[in-house]
């Protein structure tokens, strides 16, 4: 049987990776986000983790949602010209 965790797989991650987690998030624990944050960097791949405090898995607030969007747009501009 396959791993599931994406952790199993981070060896072979070549593309810049940008995580952005609520940490309030019940859905998805900020742990794992966290653990692949990690061994990409130690990896040298690009990775760039955002948190917000307080947020869960959906309905944030606007100015944070307005903050997301921002640094998604950056990410994108990077990574994707």
């Amino acid at each position: 049987m396959r791993a599931l965790s994406p952790i199993s797989h981070a060896a072979n991650v070549k593309t810049p990776t940008l995580f952005i987690h609520g940490e309030a998030d019940r859905r998805v624990p900020i742990e794992e986000a966290e653990q692949m944050y990690t061994a990409l960097k130690k990896l040298r791949v690009p990775a760039k983790f955002i948190r917000y405090p307080g947020n869960y898995h959906g309905g944030w607030p606007p100015w944070d949602m307005v903050h997301r969007y921002y640094h998604e747009l950056e990410w994108w501009r990077k990574y994707l010209q």
